[in-house]
């Protein structure tokens, strides 16, 4: 380091104490002057004080500080010893013999300092090239993880679109058949059936045809009246319940929010079917307004997520059933967030799974 860069790193305080230092220089010099030849002898006892400075010099200002400081110190001190040259006694070669001494500790003092200066300096600057190339690699672990997360966006575009296709003809075709298929005289659960097919055979063109397309990203305008769509979602699951008990507690009425009914009511069968293969015995089915939002919890008392899993529920592709696709979840997170909302799972320490679906309550009347 040059000494113009150097003197840029000192401080404020560096050059207080520098200036205290010749001061206690000066101060220590004019002692010895004032005090030589008087009664009680104290030119000893100067030439020890002048380390003081000196050690505070060096330890400041690394080996120029030391060095410097003990110079002057013995140039100070030097004339007195100077005019008793050739007849110096025992007590005048100490004083002597104590200024080499001075030069000495201020220079390998200095030198010391200077060292552990130039250490905390590179451990400074090492520690700043640290935090930089931390910095930077978690800025490219997060590009890394963005690229990842696109390429499973394509990859379930692409996985969608070949579904898709493949899934219309057959649907066309339930469609068709179902049309053509004469009802008369058959009994009124039959018609019913029929009709509820032909409705589902429907809804299910329709997110094939926004699959192919992808042209939907929004929500369609519309009310949607949540106490209904969960009603129809619980009716569409309860034949794959089995023995477990579903218990529905929709009571806030007119409770309604903006968006898409068929991708809502799609949400809510997605997570009635994880209920359903999860629950040991029971599902339970809420639905709350707290402040501006409508709160939907789907319950179970199976065993629940565990820890690692959880952060990975919504990722596609991320499943723990051996037969998943691991698309439900990602597929029913997309659809919420279409309709402004949110999904998330809640930890219920062993209690089973609860997930909760948020969506902002609609502000027209």
């Amino acid at each position: 380091m040059s000494p113009v860069e150097r003197k840029k790193t000192y401080s404020t305080l560096d050059w207080l104490l520098g200036a205290l230092a010749f001061l206690l220089i000066a101060g220590t010099a004019a002692l010895y002057y004032i005090t030589a030849g008087g009664e009680t002898d104290l030119g000893a006892i100067w030439p020890k004080l002048l380390f003081l400075p000196v050690l505070l010099a060096g330890w400041r200002f690394g080996l120029i500080g030391g060095a410097v400081s003990a110079l002057v110190g013995s140039a100070a001190l030097a004339p007195q010893l100077i005019y008793y040259v050739g007849e110096l006694d025992a007590t005048g070669w100490a004083d002597l013999s104590e200024l080499l001494a001075l030069n000495l500790v201020g220079w390998c003092f200095g030198l010391v300092a200077e060292y552990q200066r130039r250490r905390s300096s590179e451990a400074a600057r090492l520690t700043r090239d640290l935090g930089s190339a931390n910095a930077e690699l978690a800025e490219l672990v997060g590009l890394r993880d963005r690229v990842s997360r696109i390429e499973k966006l394509e990859s379930v575009s692409r996985l969608a679109g070949g579904v898709a296709h493949e899934i219309r003809n057959p649907l066309a075709a339930i469609k068709a058949t179902v049309q053509v298929t004469p009802q008369e005289g058959l009994s009124r659960e039959a018609r019913e059936a029929f009709r509820v097919i032909c409705e589902e055979v429907g809804r299910a063109d329709t997110a094939v045809k926004r699959l192919l397309g992808r042209s939907r990203r929004s929500p369609e305008g519309g009310r949607v009246r949540l106490g209904e769509i969960i009603a129809e979602a619980v009716e569409l699951i309860r034949p794959r319940l089995g023995n477990l008990s579903l218990t529905v507690d929709a009571a806030p009425e007119g409770c309604c929010v903006e968006g898409d009914a068929d991708a809502l009511r799609q949400v809510l069968l997605n997570l009635l079917a994880n209920a359903s293969e999860a629950a040991a015995g029971r599902i339970e089915v809420t639905l709350a307004v707290e402040g501006d939002e409508a709160i939907i919890r789907i319950a179970d008392d199976g065993p629940g997520v565990g820890d690692k899993d959880q952060k990975r529920l919504f990722e596609p592709f991320f499943t723990t059933k051996p037969n998943g696709t691991g698309l439900g979840l990602f597929l029913a997170r997309q659809a919420v967030q279409t309709c402004s909302g949110g999904i998330r799972y809640v930890p219920r320490d062993g209690k089973g799974a609860l997930f909760e679906v948020n969506l902002p309550l609609s502000k027209t009347d």
